[in-house]
């Protein structure tokens, strides 16, 4: 191989060093067990390595964005395949809802990734005093240290009532600026002004955000490049 061809070459492994490339990965919280008080958080490492933390709070009345002053630790369920809620009581078959206070996860990654979607289950569409339900969802996401005083901007996914029956499961697409960040604010749609919404966190979709090459790798380059440029203007030295 030429002085060149190998200044190049190396100029590529350099650039291979501290990159990572973007990588699909996916937190199942339907392995939880059924009935489960999983606590106020949890945490699950990934095979990727990606460490996720699951916390749960609530907060006060409707039409309300969660804040430092209104928001209080809650409990986290698990029940199957139907995934967690939030609640007290020991019951299985509570959601994270709006119905009096509204419910909300934070999930919380050890490094930026690209959140995709995440799988729901409906569980108020048709039973007692839930009937008229649906699953409409709010949700924020950002990086650095989370800060429920700096949450951003609300986004929101929303089905008609009549979509989904009790235990359906449904795709929440996040669509809206979710790439490179390290938290998620995941709930029941806060501003509801009409039917309640009811649902279980089953599954969540990311991609592990790709890792930018330190301004170092860039210069090393950069002199690897002119060196090989240089070499060709010496006598005696031939590509």
């Amino acid at each position: 191989m030429s002085i060149k061809n190998k200044s190049i070459a190396a100029v590529l492994a350099f650039c291979a060093i501290g990159f990572q490339s973007v990588s699909a990965a996916m937190v199942d919280f339907t392995d939880n067990g059924n009935n489960v008080n999983l606590g106020s958080s949890f945490t699950e490492v990934n095979s990727d390595g990606v460490t996720i933390k699951v916390s749960a709070f609530s907060f006060a009345g409707t039409s309300n964005t969660p804040t430092a002053s209104n928001t209080q630790n809650s409990i986290i369920e698990a029940f199957g395949n139907f995934g967690i809620g939030i609640g007290g009581g020991g019951n299985p078959q509570h959601t994270a809802d709006n119905d009096g206070r509204n419910e909300i996860f934070l999930i919380e990654f050890s490094q930026n990734v690209i959140v995709n979607w995440a799988s729901i289950t409906e569980w108020g569409n048709n039973s007692g005093s839930t009937s008229g339900g649906d699953s409409d969802v709010d949700y924020w996401g950002g990086a650095g240290s989370f800060n429920f005083n700096n949450i951003g901007s609300r986004f929101n996914n929303n089905v008609n009532v009549i979509t989904l029956g009790n235990g359906q499961q449904r795709t929440v697409n996040f669509s809206n600026g979710l790439g490179g960040v390290n938290w998620l604010l995941f709930g029941p749609d806060s501003n509801s002004g009409g039917p309640r919404d009811y649902i279980k966190l089953r599954k969540i979709d990311y991609d592990v955000a790709p890792v930018p090459l330190p301004a170092a790798v860039w210069l090393m380059g950069s002199a690897l490049l002119g060196l090989a440029g240089f070499k060709r203007k010496i006598p005696g030295i031939t590509s």
